[in-house]
């Protein structure tokens, strides 16, 4: 079995090798594209959908589903459908956990290489034949403690799989799982992609206030090239807020004219990449006071007029 197993991880490999276009003339794969999408369909009967991945020999859509229950369990009744690109679905479970000699417990993240289907699941890595749907190997995880395998890539040299919950990427070459990476810096990796412009993988965090990475296999070294951060940085933000009551005198009598309820809010902020702190403090009316919420947001220059409060004097 590993020998069958090493032949199609080789034959994936070079494939994808022999796949990639010229450095002149593939597109930079952090260039961003101006949107042009749009809702086409909202096709039914999928369970806990969690991946797409399309194929563009047969121009159709492999969603996966993890089915009913925890994504964590090994329940076996998750499946891969077939969608075209109009949202109509072919095969409902083209490839399904039970059926045909499959296991398929909680598939996540998929790629193709040549005619296989590489699939992520919950404790291994799974590859379909793309065409048929026909399980073709299996590749297992038990010898490490997991977190949540989740997405996969081809790279120039094996296939690499990120483990979310352990700040991990795996790679599987020769038939056999190594552990390539570990590092907190990762920030929980979501997404990967090979970027074979520039040689490197493209790692995408779960954590929001991560950043996206890119790492070359081999490694140790991560460098970020896109950070969440706004116009000031990015600050985490916590408020208080209390009530004070204003009044208004008649200067002749010294009795009270009217009365006013006033909310004061302090905002203080940290950086996240400086530890700098900042206080900011607001006026408002209790019916205002919930626009004073702008927490996970960069620092404004200036307050918006539309929420109603305003600085004190």
């Amino acid at each position: 079995m590993r020998s069958t197993l090493a032949a199609i991880i080789g034959a994936a490999v070079l494939a994808a090798c022999s796949n990639s276009k010229p450095a002149e003339t593939t597109p930079d794969s952090l260039a961003v594209a101006k949107s042009d999408s749009a809702l086409i369909a909202s096709p039914g009967g999928f369970i806990q959908p969690e991946a797409v991945r399309y194929d563009p020999d047969q121009d159709v859509y492999f969603v996966n589903s993890w089915g009913n229950g925890d994504p964590g369990a090994k329940d076996n009744n998750g499946f891969i459908s077939r969608m075209t690109p109009d949202g109509t679905v072919e095969r409902l479970r083209f490839i399904a956990g039970g059926a045909g000699g499959a296991t398929l417990h909680a598939p996540r993240g998929m790629t193709i290489v040549g005619d296989t289907l590489w699939v992520v699941d919950a404790d291994a890595v799974r590859a379909f034949n793309r065409r048929t749907g026909a399980p073709l190997a299996t590749v297992d995880f038990s010898a490490f403690k997991l977190g949540f395998l989740n997405d996969i890539a081809a790279g120039p040299d094996g296939l690499y799989i990120t483990d979310t919950g352990t700040n991990r990427i795996y790679r599987i070459a020769g038939g056999r799982v190594s552990l390539a990476l570990e590092d907190p810096a990762l920030g929980g990796p979501n997404g990967i992609t090979w970027d074979a412009n520039n040689r490197r993988f493209i790692v995408v965090p779960y954590g929001g206030e991560s950043a996206i990475k890119a790492w070359a296999a081999g490694s140790k070294a991560l460098s970020e090239i896109h950070s969440h951060r706004g116009r000031t940085g990015r600050y985490r933000c916590r408020h208080e807020a209390k009530s004070r009551r204003r009044a208004l005198r008649r200067p002749e009598s010294g009795r009270d004219l009217a009365a006013s309820s006033e909310v004061m809010i302090t905002r203080k902020c940290e950086s996240v990449a400086t530890a700098t702190t900042l206080s900011e403090k607001w006026l408002g009316t209790e019916s205002n006071r919930r626009h004073a919420d702008f927490q996970s947001a960069a620092l404004p220059t200036e307050l918006p007029s539309r929420t109603g409060l305003r600085r004190p004097e």
